[in-house]
């Protein structure tokens, strides 16, 4: 009668290694899903966000066209970056945003 010596360490270092890749499958897949959820959130935070700011500037636009004064706003070399409509039509420019990249050298 032969006698057959069975290697019990070559049969679960294959189990072992079957369960790591069963784990890091499932890992990927958590953190596959995980990322799909924060893009998804992230998304709907910018859209929010735009449109609140589009909003605001909304009101800041309405509340500079409704002051009775002429409103200008340039950066630091003098370039003008918005106006109210009194300003606008002061400078005899038919719309507040054609004065946005002008200097008052460029007014007509």
């Amino acid at each position: 009668m032969r006698r057959y010596k069975v290697s019990t360490s070559g049969m679960l270092a294959t189990l072992f290694d079957r369960r790591a890749a069963w784990q890091k499958t499932q890992t990927l897949e958590q953190l596959q899903h995980l990322h799909a959820e924060l893009g998804e959130r992230a998304r709907n935070a910018a859209e929010e966000m735009n449109r609140e700011l589009s909003e605001s500037r909304s009101m800041l636009s309405c509340i500079l066209d409704t002051v009775s004064q002429a409103i200008f706003w340039k950066d630091r070399n003098s370039v003008y970056l918005g106006c109210n409509r009194m300003f606008a039509r002061n400078a005899g420019l038919s719309d507040p945003a054609d004065i946005v990249g002008k200097t008052d050298f460029d007014l007509p």
